[in-house]
């Protein structure tokens, strides 16, 4: 029996009460009695107007008059029958314990299973990212994120791709996803990946007001675009709002070696922190530091590890190496690379393993042992072509393209000459078009058409009057190949990539009678080996030919 006050609305039910008044078929007809066994309260007719969730009294003039006890003993179930409200309540207990386990459960995971994540937790030390930099509306969103990250750093980046790809999917609103997978793409040299996630993180960015995800924007479409200065600059704007995003400092210090700008790099580097080198770039950093003329630093923050205990890894094998490379200890370099590849197999560093394979294969180009540096670059390269590396993966083609034809086995030197230029053409992998190119002008008895240079790759002066003085050369122009030549070298110093191949071609000019008597420039050290050892490690095959050219010239 239902009990309403006619002064308010507080209601109680009891077992043949009517339930969910709003709802029954007879709203209009409830008849409220208060007190026990008495009919002396007013009555009242409740009915259901407009929302179902409002109910509205009626004027006391509607009122139908109850005046016989029967009126009520008909309203009372003749035998006492469960409702179905009696039955929820006795099932109420059972359900809330229930739903206090599941609360509990969720609580214990959100507190001592799930990664702590407060707005100024660090997401990535290396860029400085923070938790409201990811404008997350998931949950899981910042721990995953963290987690990509960490795997990146461990040398892990396929499964790091595959964490960023998933929160982009599962995530609406963040563009860091997006940002950091066209990032990953320009590093990988596939730039019509890179293209894709661009426009994807600008769709997410415009929506934001945040000065720092479009200032780290900027910045990688400067990466795709392969513009050193603008690079720089966006770069440096970044470390102007992030002061501890090392690894921008890294970017500045790799741009100014490529440029040329040895001092300068060895400075940028100097400012950092690589603490016990736990990510993989912070031990590159450091064999950088070693390279660029500090390997006595180097060997000393080594030192350190060894002395924590912490130094028993691959990639302190690996660093042990380049510092060794750096000494000019060849033959130990070899043994750290060989001892990291076999330990970075066997703990999944294929970053490692990869490198390391072609480290070792330059040394045996350097040293002349051309079917051990096969063996060895073959290697390295089907681990590039799994890890989706496509500028090493040019770059190793290159090499073996040139290797085999020492060997004189023509079909594997136009096989992997093939696999690089499909590479390149698909990508346009910053200047490694451009190799592709010089080695095919070199390597290919086929007709090769005339190029155009790629509209987003920035190639440099002094590299596109080689092209032109290498293509001239090949007709038999040898005129219009030796003034293509003279602009080249005016545009070029020791320090560039090409050096090897511009040596190689002024040799070539000089055996054919055209220098007139002038030095048209001598050749580089050919025992000098490339430091640090980054692509195009196919300046060795070039070096390589040069010197058997020069030893094979009257």
């Amino acid at each position: 029996m239902a009990w309403w006050s006619t002064g308010g609305w507080n209601r109680r039910w009891d077992a043949g009460g009517v339930r969910g008044l709003p709802f029954a078929p007879h709203a209009a007809h409830i008849v409220t009695i208060r007190g026990a066994g008495r009919l002396d309260a007013d009555v009242a007719i409740a009915r259901v107007d407009g929302d179902a969730d409002e109910l509205v009294p009626s004027p006391a003039s509607e009122e139908p008059a109850v005046t016989a006890p029967e009126c009520v003993e008909r309203a009372l179930p003749s035998e006492p029958v469960e409702s179905p409200s009696g039955k929820a309540r006795r099932r109420l207990p059972y359900l809330l314990a229930l739903l206090a386990a599941l609360l509990l459960a969720a609580f214990v995971y959100r507190w001592a299973v799930a990664p702590k994540l407060v707005p100024t937790d660090i997401i990535d030390v290396g860029y400085a990212l923070k938790a409201p930099d990811l404008h997350a509306t998931q949950a899981d969103t910042a721990r995953l994120i963290a987690d990509a990250f960490r795997r990146e750093g461990e040398g892990d980046r396929a499964r790091a791709r595959a964490l960023l790809e998933t929160v982009y999917s599962s995530d609406a609103t963040t563009p860091v996803p997006a940002i950091f997978l066209a990032l990953w793409a320009v590093g990988g040299g596939n730039n019509a990946e890179a293209d894709r996630w661009l426009m994807q993180a600008q769709l997410r960015t415009d929506r934001l007001d945040d000065a720092y995800l479009g200032a780290l924007l900027a910045y990688v479409e400067a990466e795709r675009r392969g513009q050193p200065q603008e690079i720089l600059r966006r770069a440096g704007a970044l470390l102007d709002l992030r002061p501890d995003a090392w690894q921008l400092r890294l970017a500045r210090s790799h741009l100014m070696l490529y440029s040329g700008y040895r001092d300068a790099a060895a400075a940028e580097l100097a400012r950092l922190d690589f603490g016990d080198l736990h990510h993989r770039k912070q031990v590159m950093a450091l064999a950088d530091r070693a390279s660029l003329g500090d390997a006595d630093g180097a060997a000393a923050v080594l030192a350190d590890l060894d002395a924590k205990g912490l130094a028993d890894t691959p990639r302190i094998d690996y660093l042990r190496g380049r510092i060794a490379w750096s000494q000019k200890d060849y033959a130990r370099a070899k043994q750290d690379f060989l001892r990291c590849e076999d330990r970075g197999r066997r703990e999944a560093r294929f970053d490692l393993v990869n490198r390391c394979a072609a480290n070792v294969g330059a040394i045996a180009v350097v040293d002349g042992d051309y079917p051990n540096a096969i063996e060895l670059l073959e290697r390295a390269l089907a681990g590039m072509q799994e890890s989706g590396w496509r500028r090493d993966e040019v770059d190793l083609g290159l090499m073996l393209a040139q290797l085999y034809a020492f060997s004189g086995n023509t079909d594997a030197s136009r096989q992997a000459l093939a696999s690089a230029q499909a590479v390149a053409g698909r990508s346009e992998v910053d200047s490694m078009w451009a190799w592709v190119r010089l080695y095919e002008l070199r390597l290919s008895d086929a007709d090769l058409p005339d190029i155009s240079l790629p509209a987003n790759v920035v190639t440099p002066t002094g590299l596109v009057a080689l092209l032109d003085a290498r293509a001239a050369y090949r007709r038999g122009d040898i005129g219009a190949a030796r003034q293509a030549y003279e602009r080249a070298l005016r545009a070029t110093s020791q320090s560039d990539e090409w050096i090897d191949e511009l040596s190689l071609l002024g040799w070539e000019l000089r055996r054919e009678g055209a220098d007139d008597g002038q030095d048209l420039g001598a050749p580089v050290d050919l025992s000098e080996i490339i430091d640090p050892p980054y692509p195009p490690l196919a300046r060795l095959t070039s070096r390589a030919l040069l010197q058997r050219a020069m030893e094979t010239s009257p």
